[in-house]
């Protein structure tokens, strides 16, 4: 089995809430670096005198010059492909790694890398290993203030949030690796978008030693988690032209290589994405990842630390016999759609699209499928379309356990949204194509546009799995999406929706600390609140909620945060 170089690498630039305005962060790293517990002290860490030539008692200049993309001394280090300071790729970098001191999950020094740094003193606080992790996060720029310091000391002063307390573990060494991205930190309230709605992105350096193919890919996240993207360069002559750390909007625009980025997986929930027998997602040799993810607090008191880690399994190259695609369409992305505006009136507004190219005899074979909504969506559903334009049979309803069509009690759950994996292919072809329709209903006070915000926008979107041929495919795995684990899964909720009372009942949650319970309508404004509750299970009444319409609502204690929502009508 081939070797791969394990990354993690993590974080999106937070536009919610501005950063302290002070000396840049690399100044204020530079600083620490020479302060009376590092840098001064002749035991503690480097000088002129240091083993490996390291000085951190030079001009901030050389001090940059010798740490960022520069090639460790210590072999053991070197021939895992790290660098002193690899921009955007803290987990592999061996500055971060000998001052972690157990912060970080599973980065611990290994045999023949020394020991944990200072030698001499005491080790760096959290918070001052957080601002070079968040430097080297950002891709370690030698100017400009790219750490949010305020968050930083709000996490660590005020008991912040974790969204993966307990990571998950990683694959053997010989099967597969896992990435680390994050964490990120996102104030009460916030979402982590550019100022245009859009999820940035972050570059995943993978260092294949040869090409191979991902059959199996699994999503682990947590609290606040919205959806995700992991995307692959297929231009790999133009990987240079992609920077590290952030990708900004204006990065995104200037890309020559953006032209040929495919989509490997888009994840809305933990998810264990496991191809069928035969089939596997082509990886380029030597191509980055660029991973896309959104976040958003719910919380109105506490900074979340948002994560994400990802199992990834693979097997040598041409194993595969047939290549696995994924088809990403949006609602805007046709310029004849009618824009979507949902007045403040409480109205059923369906909006409604079809999805193929005239003429096309392209066959394709779906193996899965998923929409993309906010919460003022009612429904979102798919069909295959008929040659008169109109619905044939339908094969996703997304207010639907798994997608299934046609379930009870359907309700539509924008932060819990399924993908439907098919027990056989879907067969259709592009001229006839597929047929889509959603429904909204605004309830706020203000007009919804479209838009990346997930409160305060609405979304229409979709992707899909398919191949091209079966040829050598076996059966698709059955049942994948009863492998989901959702946030809210231990609590019970009844009856839901509700027209006079409530029970929310927590009896499943292993906690054993007061809980505090937080009820929030969909712009965000907190509605209820109630603290230091003992028992498993309480009562909410109509009576404490402003209006009809849908709640947020989280649960926290000591152990965890989980949430929710809830419809009163």
């Amino acid at each position: 089995m081939k070797k791969i170089v394990l990354l993690s690498v993590s974080a999106f630039l937070i536009l919610t809430s501005k950063p302290a305005l002070a000396q840049s962060t690399f100044n204020q790293i530079y600083q620490l670096l020479n302060s009376s517990t590092c840098g001064n002290n002749f035991n503690s860490c480097h000088n002129s005198s240091a083993p490996s030539g390291l000085n951190f008692n030079q001009t901030e200049q050389l001090v940059y010059d010798e740490l960022v993309n520069q090639i460790p001394q210590n072999n053991t280090s070197a021939l895992k492909n790290e660098k002193l300071v690899y921009p955007g790729h803290p987990y592999r970098s061996f500055l971060f790694r000998k001052i972690n001191n157990g912060l970080a999950y599973n980065v611990d020094l290994e045999n023949g890398e020394g020991v944990n740094m200072p030698q001499s003193s005491p080790a760096l606080s959290n918070k001052q290993i957080e601002l070079i992790r968040q430097w080297i996060i950002y891709g370690a720029p030698y100017t400009g203030n790219v750490a949010n310091t305020n968050l930083i000391q709000e996490f660590y002063d005020n008991l912040g949030i974790e969204s993966i307390p307990n990571p998950p573990v990683a694959p053997n060494a010989s099967e597969g690796f896992q990435i680390h991205f994050g964490p990120i930190f996102l104030p009460p309230g916030g979402e982590n978008l550019s100022t245009t709605g859009i999820p940035l992105m972050i570059r995943a350096d993978m260092n294949m030693e040869d090409t191979v193919e991902f059959y199996r890919i699994e999503n682990h996240t947590g609290t606040g988690f919205h959806h995700s993207g992991v995307s692959i360069v297929n231009n790999t002559s133009e990987i240079e032209n992609i920077p590290y750390g952030i990708i900004t909007q204006d990065s995104l625009a200037s890309l020559v290589a953006f032209s040929d980025v495919k989509l490997l997986a888009a994840f809305q929930q933990n998810d264990t994405l496991i191809l069928p027998s035969g089939s596997a997602f082509e990886i380029p040799k030597d191509a980055p990842l660029l991973y896309s993810d959104h976040f958003i607090n719910t919380s109105l008191s506490k900074v979340l630390s948002c994560d994400i880690y990802l199992n990834i399994y693979y097997q040598p190259k041409n194993t595969a016999l047939q290549l696995m695609k994924v088809q990403l369409w949006n609602y805007g992305t046709n310029p004849n759609n009618p824009v979507i505006e949902l007045p403040p009136d409480n109205l059923l507004y369906t909006y409604q699209e079809s999805i193929y190219e005239p003429g096309s005899t392209e066959k394709r074979y779906m193996w899965g499928i998923m929409c993309h909504s906010h919460v003022y969506t009612i429904y979102h559903d798919f069909y295959l379309r008929n040659n008169d334009n109109t619905n044939g049979i339908k094969i996703y309803e997304g207010a639907c356990p798994n997608g299934l069509p046609e379930c009870s009690t359907p309700m539509f759950q924008p932060f819990e949204i399924p993908t439907r994996y098919f027990n056989n292919f879907i067969e259709f072809d592009m001229g006839k194509g597929l047929r889509r329709q959603a429904g909204f209903r605004n309830q706020s006070s203000d007009t919804i546009h479209y838009g990346g915000l997930a409160l305060t926008n609405e979304m229409m979107g979709m992707a899909y799995y398919y191949i091209s041929d079966t040829t050598g495919i076996g059966a698709p795995p059955n049942s994948i999406s009863e492998n989901i684990v959702k946030n809210s899964s231990e609590i019970i909720l009844y009856p839901n929706p509700f027209t006079q009372n409530i029970i929310i009942d927590w009896a499943e949650l292993n906690t054993t600390s007061p809980v505090i319970l937080s009820v929030f309508d969909i712009t965000g404004n907190l509605c209820y609140k109630s603290g230091n509750i003992t028992s498993k299970k309480i009562t909410l009444s109509k009576n404490n909620l402003p209006a009809s319409g849908m709640y947020l609502f989280t649960i926290q204690s000591a152990e965890l945060t989980l949430s929710g929502k809830f419809i009163l009508n």
